[in-house]
């Protein structure tokens, strides 16, 4: 069986998921009430545009997580105007009926663009509209000052969209020729699409029932394909496709083989978001495209190898946390456009300067560190005729609080003599979540002196106690476990105890034999997480009316949220937040329930997300909604998020990060080894939510800039810090226990 949070395999014995804590053995609890959110009315027909008011551009808001959304590359008409941006990136996706297509690079404001039909002017445009017969549209893009920038010409338009309308009568789409298909409720086939030849451009959004794209080398007319959110493995069929110029892959899962892309010899664009690539270099050299679009890909580093697109003209980087070097930029010699958005790791632009055939260049979002080096970068690229637009571009540290502990960053926490000392690592498996553990345990460990044996237990209790087995044989000097089983735990205690080997547990929650000990155990507490979120929006917005979007019910993190943040609004006399439908955690279901917030008009002020994934969802449809006057709250404040607080899109987040576990599991290790006293079972206060304002104290999950902050003694770290916090709060954890163990039963 698998964990319902996570996904992690657990086994029926278990009470908690080793991976997130969950707890697995109470799926027969009963579900807390609910609000009942009405889904969306009926659509509206497009209503006539009144007026075309001249509007400001919101070039510097990053508008969309455009994760879920997908490019449809359309057939551009340049308007009569002197503008030098002439990419023919486009963007068409529907939500809840409406439809909105806009340009890809600006990401602009919905208010600037306006669609014309048969003469007539609209502001929106809904999907059953397009259910009938085919549809021209052209998109007027208006400037700064609202004077027309550019038209797009989309022929035939036609959209399927079974949340509008489940039964599809397939003869009307005979003549369309670009086709949108969202199917989340599984009715549509592809065998019915492949039937279509007049498609030229067809866009796949969330069609539950299609896991096999084989039957659409049968449509050779294809020049557009965009596929997004599906349970896609396979896409060597592409290579059938020899007129397709202009290809999405978008949150596609289990797509790790992109070998055909290399044989798309009519390839002109490329847009890529969220799927399994380590380096640039895994997309193949593809030497004829013209544009590259890259969101959400949190394994690049950097962009080596980017010299293989030697024809390209327009590249988009964006949502890229783990990018810290652009410097192969220089290789780019075709480079006309390059948009650089929410690059939190990125510190220098110096490279820009020797891009020579640079004409459009954008900067959002991003977190260089010299100003007046990235100023000057800037002035002469303005001074050679490149148009920049730039904004947020500095990580401020205007309001560094005083170091925590007066220590020598450079120096190790302890006195202890590690040389010759070795751990051992059991790591519960090798997925992502766990390799962010163990990279960040592996390096302070070393960086303190320690040798580390790092052994993967393959989420299996069996390996996990053989595993220990060869580490105690090894002579191991401390074994530190991530366990696969929170009940099986306890043969590994037992196993350790018999050896003489201390053992220390980081996050999921151990079981112990009776007379067995565990030497150490350190873990977050979401009640906890839950309470400082709502203890921040009851100082600070004591009148609000709350909403709250829960993780996955019925295991215990979602619910500690709950208790933690309507405790604290009760202390201030405040009602307890409206619980929303789930999001389980994920950033997919989290937009549904936010669209079905909004549409059901239910007033409030407040909406505190379970964790950052949630977040990100709420934001897109706050942002797709023009949403701006509602305070959002999450839980994790992980560093794809920063950028979003030093903006205030996102007010406050509850941190949590696995790197801050590791450590403090490392710092027990080294008092046990050293004699001196610890709190052997620690569970983590952070000092505070993490806010635009205290940015600089935030603590990175991203084991480089974790290790960078750590070593200019950024934020607390240091073991007798929290185990001071948690003594301080003994009464307020016991508090929790009693409202969580009620709310449970």
């Amino acid at each position: 069986m698998y964990c319902k949070k996570c996904g992690n395999e657990i086994t029926n014995e278990d009470t908690f998921c080793a991976k997130c804590g969950a707890v697995t053995g109470a799926q027969g609890q009963p579900q807390p009430n609910k609000v009942e959110i009405p889904p969306m009315g009926n659509v509206k027909p497009p209503k006539p545009k009144k007026s075309r008011n001249a509007l400001w551009i919101s070039l510097f808001a990053v508008l969309l997580v455009l994760v879920a959304s997908a490019l449809i590359v359309v057939f551009v008409v340049l308007p009569a105007s002197d503008t030098q941006n002439t990419t023919d990136s486009y963007v068409i996706y529907v939500n809840d009926g409406e439809v909105v297509i806009f340009e890809d690079i600006f990401e602009y404001d919905n208010d600037q663009i306006t669609y014309e039909i048969d003469g007539e002017e609209y502001d929106e445009l809904f999907s059953d509209d397009f259910m009938d017969e085919p549809t021209d549209i052209t998109v007027l893009i208006e400037d700064e000052n609202g004077d027309l920038r550019k038209t797009v010409f989309i022929p035939g338009v036609m959209i399927v969209d079974t949340e509008q309308d489940d039964s599809v009568r397939w003869s009307d789409y005979d003549e369309a020729q670009t086709l949108y298909v969202s199917d989340e409720i599984g009715v549509v086939e592809l065998s019915d699409i492949v039937e279509l030849t007049s498609v030229t451009v067809l866009f796949l959004d969330k069609c539950t029932n299609i896991t096999d794209i084989d039957d659409i080398s049968e449509m050779e007319q294809l020049q557009g394909l965009s596929i997004c959110i599906m349970d896609i493995d396979d896409i060597d069929v592409l290579e059938d496709l020899k007129s397709l110029n202009r290809l999405d892959l978008l949150v596609l899962d289990n797509l790790d083989d992109f070998d055909v892309l290399e044989d798309l010899h009519s390839l002109k664009s490329l847009r890529v978001s969220a799927i399994n690539i380590d380096e640039i270099s895994d997309l193949g050299a593809l030497e004829s495209l013209e544009s590259l679009i890259i969101i959400s890909i949190q394994s690049l580093t950097d962009v080596q190898s980017i010299e293989d697109f030697s024809s390209l003209k327009f590249l988009k980087l964006k949502n890229i946390s783990t990018l810290e070097d652009i410097d192969a930029l220089d290789e780019l010699e075709s480079l006309e456009s390059l948009s650089l958005f929410s690059l939190h790791n990125l510190e220098s632009i110096d490279v820009l300067e020797d891009i020579n055939g640079l004409r459009e260049l954008f900067l959002i979002n991003l977190s260089l560190v010299d100003e007046d080096d990235a100023d000057d970068i800037i002035d002469y690229l303005e001074d050679n005729d490149v148009t920049v637009y730039a904004d947020n571009l500095y990580f401020e540290k205007d309001q560094v609080q005083e170091p925590v502990s007066q220590v020598d960053p450079q120096e190790p926490v302890s006195q202890l003599d590690t040389s010759g000392l070795t751990i051992g690592f059991i790591n519960a498996g090798p997925d992502d979540y766990y390799a962010q553990f163990a990279d960040a345990f592996i390096t302070i460990a070393e960086y303190e002196g320690f040798e580390v044996i790092v052994m993967q237990s393959d989420y299996s209790p069996e390996k996990e106690l053989s595993n220990a087995k060869d580490l105690i044989a090894a002579g191991v000097d401390a074994l530190a476990v991530i366990t696969v089983s929170s009940n099986r735990s306890a043969d590994t205690i037992a196993l350790a105890n018999d050896a003489g080997v201390p053992i220390f547990f980081i996050a999921g929650k151990p079981s112990v034999n009776p007379g067995d000990t565990l030497n150490g155990h350190v873990t977050d507490n979401f009640v906890m997480i839950g309470y400082l979120a709502g203890q921040w929006v009851a100082q600070n917005y004591p009148d609000a009316v709350c909403v709250n979007i829960p993780g996955f019910m019925g295991q215990g993190p979602a619910e500690g949220e709950i208790v933690g943040f309507d405790m604290a609004l009760a202390q201030a006399g405040m009602p307890p937040a409206i619980l929303l439908p789930s999001s389980d955690w994920q950033r997919q279901y989290a937009i549904p329930v936010a669209r079905d917030l909004i549409a059901s008009g239910l007033d409030f002020d407040v909406l505190f997300a379970c964790n950052d994934e949630t977040y990100f969802g709420v934001q897109q449809v706050f942002d797709e909604l023009g949403i701006t006057d509602k305070i959002i709250v999450s839980a994790n404040a992980k560093d794809d998020t920063w950028p979003n607080l030093l903006s205030g899109e996102l007010a406050a987040s509850s941190p949590n990060p696995p790197s801050l576990n590791a450590d403090l599991c490392v710092q027990q290790i080294m008092r046990y080894l050293n004699g001196e006293d610890f709190v052997q079972s620690l569970q983590i206060v952070p000092p505070s939510v993490i806010t635009g304002s205290n940015i600089d104290t935030a603590i990175p999950w991203s084991v480089t800039a974790y290790m960078r902050g750590r070593k200019n003694n950024d934020f607390q770290y240091l073991l007798e810090d929290y185990e001071r916090a948690f003594l301080s709060n003994i009464d307020l954890f016991e508090a929790f226990d009693t409202a969580f163990s009620d709310y449970m039963n």
